[in-house]
């Protein structure tokens, strides 16, 4: 738990600000997921296609940014 609580007060903002945004959307996404019928709209499909690319995009740059990849 403390080296947990140690990477994150060494991280920078920008790794926090994408953190935040991946958390987010991946709450956005599982809300939307919970309230879609069977049968989803194409504003719906396409809403779900955004919230996944946008969490793919903050999960890579956070990645990047902690010296992972």
């Amino acid at each position: 738990m403390e080296n947990m609580l140690n990477a994150i007060k060494d991280m920078s903002l920008d790794n926090a600000h994408y953190m935040g945004k991946y958390d987010s959307y991946k709450k956005k996404l599982n809300k939307m997921l919970t309230s879609v019928s069977t049968q989803p709209t194409s504003a719906q499909l396409g809403r779900i296609k955004v919230y996944y690319q946008l969490i793919d995009l903050f999960g890579e740059k956070f990645v990047k940014g902690m010296g992972w990849a």
